[in-house]
């Protein structure tokens, strides 16, 4: 009987300590063919994911946890040709077990992907990227996210990094970390020229939003507010019948849904400048931008107060594409402020999986238990949960030992 009170208690802390790691849960539906499909991520799923969506996890009925892709629903055109660029920085950190590299834009050209080069390595790497327009003020265009690495021959290998912010920074900051002790001796960084990229999009709940006219200054200000954080890749915006105009924007974001810590900030707290006119359909495109509430700020100099009359969000499609079984049930566990995206061996074979796949939908997104419920009850720190449930292991080994030292 003490035994099993035990592994009561045991079990019970460890589904405490498992339901902490992700706030959300939502099934999705039953499929009656067994093979690959798009699990699709409405926006009530991406909006609580962190940058790049590392934090979710598809579960099967018996809590297996399922291989799956990342697709994100765009197609980049590149150039062929590889454009070097300048490494001035190149020093591992032994204390913190990481490789700085620091390059510089001498071109100040818009880049949106980078191709490393570094020694054979067996490690797995994390690679976090940074861009700067004078070394001081550095925003985040990628966090810490594990990459496959390819061999490229006997004796070098490459990473290849794509979907981070088209941006033309002057310097950009690499900060490669590997699962060894290895120093991951990078020899060079490339990249391929960005010619276009096609998405496909789906309408978010169009956001509330009021305008305040500062005659004075000649600007007007505009704050826009959605529900929830929501993740954005597009903005349109529509104004009162006005022909032949041509005004400098400018857009920010206004809440504290970024990070700012050590003087370094996510890419979407940057200021976007844009200018609205008459001639186009003031479209505007970001990558990886979260946000709750924006600030548009127009410069009318002498010009009469434009008014805007209309805004339309627009979030890229996503996808989770994974090997369902007809007729089993699963689940995707999602929401957590530490987990990493996970480094799957399904990603070494994503030529092999057809493009065209049928889309399956994900259900109504419940919180997991312990989020605002258990948890605002009972404040029980998670150190101290993994302390009970390291104690209570150690204490069932101990236990199961002298049980069998009993029966000899």
């Amino acid at each position: 009987m003490r035994i099993n009170y035990f592994i009561f208690v045991f079990l019970f802390f460890s589904q405490i300590i498992l339901a902490q790691e992700f706030r959300w849960h939502a099934s999705i539906e039953k499929v009656d063919t067994s093979g690959f499909y798009n699990i699709y991520l409405n926006p009530d799923v991406t909006s609580k994911l962190r940058y790049e969506l590392p934090d979710i996890r598809l579960y099967d009925s018996e809590n297996n946890e399922v291989p799956y892709i990342l697709r994100l629903d765009r197609k980049h055109n590149y150039s062929t040709k590889l454009r070097k660029l300048a490494i001035i920085k190149n020093k591992y950190h032994v204390r913190k077990g990481m490789r700085e590299i620091l390059l510089e834009n001498k071109r100040k050209e818009e880049i949106s992907n980078f191709i490393l080069t570094l020694e054979k390595t067996q490690a797995i790497v994390s690679v976090k990227i940074l861009g700067s327009s004078d070394k001081k003020n550095w925003y985040i265009l990628k966090n810490s996210s594990l990459f496959h690495i390819d061999e490229k021959n006997d004796k070098q290998v490459e990473i290849l990094i794509q979907d981070i912010p088209l941006t033309n920074f002057s310097f950009f900051k690499l900060e490669l970390t590997g699962n060894s002790k290895e120093k991951l001796a990078l020899k060079s960084v490339f990249y391929r020229k960005h010619i276009s990229t096609e998405k496909n999009y789906m309408q978010l709940i169009s956001p509330s939003f009021t305008q305040n006219d500062t005659l004075i200054r000649g600007k007007s200000i505009v704050t826009i507010k959605f529900k929830q954080p929501e993740f954005i890749d597009k903005l349109r915006f529509s104004f009162k019948d006005s022909d032949y105009f041509l005004r400098k924007a400018s857009l920010l974001k206004v809440d504290s849904v970024g990070e700012k810590k050590f003087n370094l900030q996510q890419y979407d707290r940057k200021k976007y400048k844009f200018v609205i006119t008459s001639s186009t359909p003031n479209e505007f495109f970001f990558t990886n931008f979260k946000a709750q509430q924006l600030k548009i700020e127009i410069d009318n100099q002498d010009d009469k107060p434009l008014k805007m009359t209309a805004i339309r969000a627009f979030q890229q499609n996503a996808y989770l594409i994974a090997h369902l079984e007809a007729g089993k049930s699963y689940r995707l566990q999602f929401g957590s402020s530490r987990v990493a995206a996970p480094l799957y061996d399904l990603n070494y074979f994503t030529d092999s999986i057809p493009l065209i796949l049928k889309k399956v939908e994900v259900g109504k997104v419940f919180p997991n238990p312990d989020d605002k419920t258990f948890s605002k009850r009972f404040e029980v720190p998670i150190y101290l949960l993994w302390t009970l449930a390291i104690g209570l292991a150690v204490f069932l080994s101990f236990m199961v030992f002298k049980m069998f030292k009993i029966i000899q």
